[in-house]
């Protein structure tokens, strides 16, 4: 049963860059949107650039250290 593991790290990538965009670590669903369409925004452009599927997963994962970024910096201001 590995039908979906092409699809795990680009929506984890999407959820938390949704979640660190608009409120701190809350999962909701506007974020989950923006970071829906982020990663699609993403992929459409590499695909348009002709760039090989690899850099997809870099992207993706990339997306996914920079949502993480995000949200710790978040939090590090708004206890201050």
């Amino acid at each position: 049963m590995t039908a979906g593991d092409a699809y795990l790290l680009n929506s984890f990538a999407a959820v938390f860059l949704g979640s660190a965009a608009l409120r701190d670590g809350e999962f909701h669903i506007l974020g989950t949107l923006i970071g829906v369409l982020t990663v699609g925004f993403g992929y459409n452009g590499l695909a348009i650039l002709g760039a090989p599927t690899f850099f997809q997963y870099i992207f993706s994962g990339g997306l996914l250290v920079v949502a993480v970024a995000l949200s710790t910096v978040a939090r590090r201001y708004a206890r201050r």
